[in-house]
């Protein structure tokens, strides 16, 4: 960067700074010119991040190139240890990325994660800023602080065409990371057939085992990746490995309810087609020099017209025929040291041994017959067959299962639903039912009160007619006895003595008794009666009669108050008696209707019981 004015304060330079950091941002390379010239210096924002990390991120390359022609410091890193070509290879900028590597910038210079620029072009699949570092001498083996590799994120993401360029450069597809994966392992995990395409073409081994003992066909069946699983067993993938904890691809896909895949599996004999020429001409070479060159079965040969490439087909009939020739002429040679004498001699024997091979009509060479059965292969193939059929069979009889219980869940939630609606509908039975007995035992309650009332009125109306009879019968004798003379006959004398002697056997009524009393004449009143006479003196003889039927008369009243008072005592115990009776018998109604509706009510429980237990419903 250029020097600054003499005459500009740090204040001025300063703001010149942070006005070169918002003219870089923005792209504007002419004000980012002017401002260098006027002597700003390099700022950075909050983030540690300068003029370059802001133009590279931008992919501004014309103030990129102005500011690498300024002497702006290309290493510099921000907070988080980037430098502007990390900021460039975030996005993808190729332009900046090529004058960056022009101007000479540290390539494998690592963030706070350990990551490179690499890392990162791989990581969001810039094919074209891969082929750019990797041209000028990244390190393709470098590693962030979890031990990926820049092919490890490439194939984590699926980026064939970046993880191509990096195998073209010389990366290893099988250099493990922290927790032991592969390129492959990765690939295989996340499910990206092509590239696992093309780690299988770069010769990528298919049987490394990461910490937890898994090889990438481990992964890719418990997690249910069946086209993945199909090329590694097309690649040569071993189906009867185990990991650590003792677990086969097969039964990593059964735990992990993988049907589709344990079914591809327990199918892996026939579906390992992917020979190559190598692997066949190696084989081909170990039988030769075990003396049985031609002898190899057909299906140990392995011969795939499609996963093999055409080159290898060349390759491996070539051999074939090479072998061909040798064991002819090997055949030949045996025939000429074996001579006549060891010709009979085999003719003698069981004509010819296991491992001499055969000339047929054509003069062609047939192989010689195995130390085993021929039937072994068939016999192998009716087993996988078997094996097959039984995971078929497996698959159907956990399909109908599951159909069985999601059918039985529907068949509950109806029966928990109709419950439910039966519940409600016997609680509102019970409860209507409840509400009319209350309401006919409080109406028959109703009805026996008003009927009690009213035979207590009628009682109440026939003793008053009685009693106001008694007294009518009364007030008559009583009036006859005043009517009648009285003084000095013994007719009188007896009249009054039969009054005085008759009112004790008749009922007197007991209101009138006053009444009664004033018609007698109270005791030392002067009343003036036909039989009172006590004013005159003169008066005819009347002093000792007027006192007989006085004290008659009082005699008479007390006998009818007594009699009066005995007969509404009766009365009232009578009918304090009957009241007892009527509420008893209304208690022992009420106690019935009571009892009556307890009991129906604990029926209509039980009966709600039995419909809410599981088999109480079906029974019923």
């Amino acid at each position: 960067m250029s020097q600054p004015d003499a005459g500009a304060s740090p204040a001025g330079v300063l703001v010149l700074s942070e006005r070169l950091l918002v003219a870089s941002h923005k792209g504007q390379a002419e004000q980012v010119v002017q401002l260098i010239n006027k002597g700003a210096q390099v700022a950075v924002t909050k983030y540690g991040r300068g003029p370059l990390h802001l133009a590279a991120y931008r992919g501004h390359i014309e103030v990129v190139r102005i500011l690498l022609k300024a002497g702006c410091d290309l290493d510099i890193q921000d907070d988080g240890e980037q430098t502007a070509l990390h900021r460039a290879a975030v996005v993808g900028n190729s332009d900046v990325i090529s004058a960056l590597i022009q101007e000479g910038c540290d390539l494998d210079r690592q963030d706070k994660d350990g990551n490179t620029a690499l890392h990162e072009v791989s990581w969001h699949g810039f094919s074209q800023s891969v082929k750019l570092l990797v041209k000028a001498g990244a390190n393709v083996h470098s590693r962030n602080k979890v031990r990926n590799s820049s092919l490890h994120l490439a194939c984590q993401n699926g980026h064939a065409q970046s993880a191509k360029v990096l195998l073209l450069g010389g990366a290893r597809p099988d250099t493990k990371n922290q927790a032991g994966d592969s390129s492959l392992h990765v690939a295989a995990r996340y499910n990206h057939q092509g590239v696992i395409n093309i780690l299988l073409g770069a010769f990528c081994s298919v049987s490394l085992r990461n910490q937890a003992g898994d090889t990438p066909l481990h992964v890719a069946a418990s997690l249910n990746h069946r086209k993945s699983v199909r090329l590694l067993l097309e690649a040569g993938a071993d189906s009867s490995a185990c990991n650590t904890a003792g677990q086969t691809a097969l039964d990593q896909a059964r735990e992990n309810n993988n049907p589709e895949v344990a079914l591809l599996l327990t199918k892996a004999p026939q579906v390992q087609r992917f020979a190559r020429g190598r692997s066949v001409r190696k084989r081909r070479e170990r039988l030769k020099a075990e003396g049985r060159a031609q002898s190899v079965p057909r299906d140990q040969m392995l011969p795939s017209k499609d996963s093999a490439s055409a080159a290898d087909t060349h390759s491996s009939d070539h051999v074939g025929w090479k072998d061909a020739e040798s064991a002819s002429e090997g055949y030949a040679a045996r025939a000429r040291q074996r001579g006549p004498g060891n010709e009979s001699q085999g003719k003698q024997g069981r004509g010819k041994t296991e491992t001499e091979p055969q000339l047929g009509r054509n003069w062609a060479l047939l192989p010689a017959p195995l130390n085993g059965c021929r039937c072994e292969p068939l016999i192998s193939k009716l087993e996988n067959q078997l094996e097959a059929t039984k995971e078929e069979v497996r698959t159907e009889i956990q399909t109908v299962q599951e159909l069985m219980n999601t059918k039985l869940g529907q068949m509950e939630r109806t029966s928990q639903q109709q419950n439910r609606a039966l519940d409600k509908l016997t609680v509102e039975r019970v409860a209507a039912e409840r509400s009319e007995c209350i309401q006919r035992i409080e109406q028959r309650a109703q009805q026996e009160k008003q009927e009690a009332t009213k035979r207590q009125g009628s009682v109440v109306g026939e003793l008053k007619s009685w009693c106001l009879s008694k007294l009518h019968l009364m007030e008559l004798r009583l009036g006859g006895d005043q009517r009648s003379p009285t003084p000095l006959t013994s007719h009188g004398r007896t009249r009054s003595k039969g009054a005085a002697s008759g009112p004790p056997s008749a009922p007197a009524p007991g209101p009138r008794d006053l009444q009664t009393l004033e018609v007698f004449g109270a005791p030392g009143g002067g009343g003036g009666g036909p039989t009172g006479g006590g004013g005159a003196p003169g008066g005819c003889g009347g002093g000792p009669p007027g006192w007989e039927q006085e004290r008659e008369g009082m005699h008479a009243l007390e006998v009818s108050q007594l009699f009066f008072e005995a007969v509404s005592g009766q009365m009232e115990r009578w009918y304090e008696r009957k009241v007892e009776e009527a509420r008893r018998l209304g208690d022992r109604r009420a106690e019935a209707d009571r009892a009556a509706l307890t009991e129906r009510i604990g029926v209509l429980e039980d009966e709600l019981r039995l419909l809410r237990t599981p088999g109480g419903g079906e029974q019923g």
